[in-house]
């Protein structure tokens, strides 16, 4: 609560007050009858109205506005600024301001509370004139943004896919399989026994070898290539291709037979299809840097 009646009342005790009335622990009945409006239960934990901390909720919108204003030159300093109209007595007895009527853009401040009351407005105070946030859409195609990741969806999932069916090929082939036939276990010897002694380095497995009857066999099944491993490097590749991430990019496939030179120019131009990602992002972080020393 200090640090609100701290932005939006600065020496003025009576709005400071108002805004502990609109924030109070008990809210009001206008405050209960919106909340039934839009559908929700205040009493329950609809609590974009209210916090369970000591914070307040506050909603702060930035506007671009056209507003009218007097363009004045000051003749004795050279200074060319701009004033409101309520201005326009003190600088028409000014000789030496010359001004003239012009529309001018500016960014307002508006602080609400989370039932729309107004506690406070004001144009932006810093040098640049602006909101003090940076934003940076990438890349906005038509209104909409399409991650860098977007391209290759395709293709992950069709990796997803091929690596989940050779997951189950090997889950549902056999492996390692003993193959016992029945007439040729011993009489005094269980199958738990055998188990063991099958699973056991250096086991002797006692049989009975009569004619006709098959000797113990394991099985181990080798899938049979039916070309996924093909179609996940095919996959792989494309991705590379698509996305621009390229091995030497990377830092593989490294020819220690080249030179220092080749192996930077193969270097620059892999990183030409994400030119664009990094000249945005070093854009990005100019504007910041703009608005962090011009405030």
């Amino acid at each position: 609560m200090a640090e609100l009646i701290k932005r939006v009342a600065p020496g003025n005790k009576k709005k400071a007050a108002w805004v502990r009335r609109l924030y109070s622990d008990s809210p009001d009945e206008r405050t209960l009858q919106l909340c039934t409006a839009l559908g929700t239960d205040a009493h329950t934990g609809a609590d974009f109205w209210f916090t369970h901390t000591s914070k307040c909720r506050a909603i702060e919108v930035w506007t671009l506005e056209s507003q009218e204003v007097l363009l004045c030159h000051d003749k004795a300093t050279a200074k060319v600024f701009t004033a409101p109209l309520s201005q326009e007595r003190k600088i028409k007895a000014d000789p030496q301001i010359a001004y003239r009527w012009d529309i001018a853009t500016v960014w307002r401040c508006r602080w609400f509370s989370p039932m729309g009351d107004l506690l406070a407005t004001f144009e932006s105070t810093a040098l640049h004139r602006q909101h003090p946030f940076v934003v940076k859409f990438y890349p906005l195609t038509d209104g909409e943004v399409h991650g860098f990741i977007e391209d290759v969806i395709d293709q992950q999932k069709y990796i997803n896919r091929l690596t989940t069916i050779v997951d189950r090929l090997l889950s549902n082939s056999a492996k390692g399989v003993l193959l016992f036939p029945l007439t040729a276990k011993p009489n005094s010897i269980d199958w738990n026994t055998l188990l063991h002694i099958w699973n056991e380095s250096g086991g002797v497995l006692p049989y009975d070898p009569a004619d006709g009857v098959a000797k113990p066999e394991q099985v181990s099944h080798n899938n049979t290539n039916i070309g996924i491993f093909e179609m996940i490097s095919l996959q792989m590749k494309m991705m590379e291709n698509v996305s621009g991430i390229t091995g030497t990019l990377q830092g593989q496939n490294v020819n220690t037979s080249g030179s220092a030179a080749l192996y930077q120019a193969q270097a620059t131009q892999a990183s030409v299809a994400l030119t664009d990602i990094f000249d945005t992002f070093n854009n990005f972080r100019h504007l910041r840097n703009q608005k962090l020393t011009t405030q």
